[in-house]
Parts: C-alpha cells; structure tokens; sequence
C-alpha cells in the first residue's frame, strides 16, 4: 500500500515540474551542465580503459601466437 508521504511526495513532484517548466534555475541548468561533463568524462574515460584492454588482449594473443607455431 501506498503511504500518504510517498503519495504527497509525488504529487508535489508533479506540481513542481508542472509551474516550473519555462523557469530553469541557474543552479538547474548548472546542475544540467556538470552532469553532461560528468558523463563526457565517463564515456572517455570507458573508451580508454576498452582500449587499453584491447591493447593487452592483442598482445597476449601475439605472445601466444610466437610460442604456439
């Protein structure tokens, strides 16, 4: 069962976005913004560490090589 905080919770949620949808706060669109640099440096960030995996993998795989055949 729903609890009448959880449900107030929600509705006030809705309110709030529903009268504040042409009026972003400063501290949103900052908000906004640092969470797109965060997410550029994750994904450049992944795209090293997958790299960087390949790079070893593939050396591994010539290391095999030279002692297989």
């Amino acid at each position: 069962m729903w609890s009448v905080s959880y449900v107030h919770s929600v509705l006030m949620d809705a309110w709030f976005t529903q009268h504040n949808k042409g009026n972003c706060s400063k501290r949103n669109a900052s908000s906004s913004f640092q969470s797109q640099i965060y997410e550029i440096k994750r994904k450049r960030k992944l795209t090293e560490m997958i790299k960087s995996c390949v790079t070893f993998q593939n050396s591994w795989i010539s290391a095999i090589k030279i002692l297989v055949f």
